[in-house]
């Protein structure tokens, strides 16, 4: 048997290890994509091989940090906030450092999340898009399919007293991110639509065409809308908010669902993270392409 090639990825920890499904999605995708590899967490940023979903880079392009001594392949990946100028609606800046300092000798950028990232970055052209937008072709959506409004905090966010609000009326559905991708997932997927603080909610239900839209909560979130403008300029959609007022209203909800428009080229987005994926073997990928009922 041929052994497995072994992968060091960093991915965010929640506060107390917690399993945040949006950071633990890109090592369990690449695991079930990839069967050829070995996953392996890397806690130390600057000795990964690898890095995939989640907004990573501007730790990675810290200054301090910014002095890995082996190659770092980016596939995904995006800033939480701009590091050099305004980018897309975002006014306001947070320079960790100078710009023209950083080191970009080590990094290999295969794919990045959105246009505010590349832009910001400087990048060349190169595929765009969150890989979480593989998901539907690695886990199973939920068989039961429920009269529900998903509601999903980010951690950040859980104790909210809108949230708590909602809680107490049975239409609604919370949905808990600090778990396993599968059992959010299920959760996620049972519903018949989605308001999400957390961008990986989103991301989900973009994947699986669940009417979703993006609800703002409150200024707990470092970066604010930049992660969100990031993703929504990949996908080619306009980031619109939940109005808050109106999310009890029944009317307001169906609307909602009768105005969603899943993604348009949902497939050819995940073929081309999938073949610019820094490990890949062209002959696998095409297999994989069919396998999954990929357009190739």
């Amino acid at each position: 048997m041929i052994p497995k090639k072994k992968i060091k990825l960093y991915s965010w920890k929640a506060p107390g290890d917690k399993p945040n499904f949006g950071d633990e999605l890109g090592p369990e995708i690449i695991q079930n994509l990839f069967s050829y590899l070995e996953v392996v967490y890397e806690p130390d940023i600057r000795k990964a091989d690898l890095l995939s979903v989640g907004s990573l880079l501007h730790i990675l392009l810290d200054l301090e940090c910014n002095r890995p001594t082996k190659k770092v392949h980016i596939w995904g990946s995006g800033t939480i906030y701009p590091l050099q100028a305004e980018v897309g609606s975002i006014k306001e800046t947070y320079p960790l450092h100078n710009f023209s300092e950083l080191n970009f000798s080590k990094l290999k950028f295969h794919a990045v999340r959105g246009k505010l990232t590349q832009e910001d970055l400087k990048l060349p052209p190169l595929p765009l898009g969150d890989p979480g937008l593989l998901v539907n072709k690695v886990y199973q959506e939920s068989p039961n399919k429920e009269d529900k409004i998903g509601i999903i905090p980010h951690f950040e966010e859980a104790d909210h007293p809108f949230i708590q609000k909602l809680a107490a009326d049975p239409r609604f559905k919370i949905i808990d991110v600090l778990r396993a991708p599968q059992a959010v997932i299920t959760d996620i997927t049972s519903c018949k639509l989605v308001f999400s603080s957390s961008l990986h909610g989103l991301i989900v239900a973009d994947s699986f065409k669940i009417p979703n839209l993006h609800m703002n909560l409150s200024d707990r979130l470092v970066g604010g809308d930049f992660k969100f403008e990031d993703y929504y300029s990949a996908i080619g959609k306009e980031h619109k908010l939940a109005d808050l007022d109106l999310m009890l209203n029944q009317d307001y909800q169906e609307q909602q669902i009768a105005a969603y428009f899943p993604i348009q080229g949902l497939e050819e987005k995940q073929q081309a993270l999938l073949k610019a994926f820094p490990y890949r073997r062209t002959n696998y990928i095409y297999s994989l392409l069919a396998k999954l009922k990929i357009i190739s």
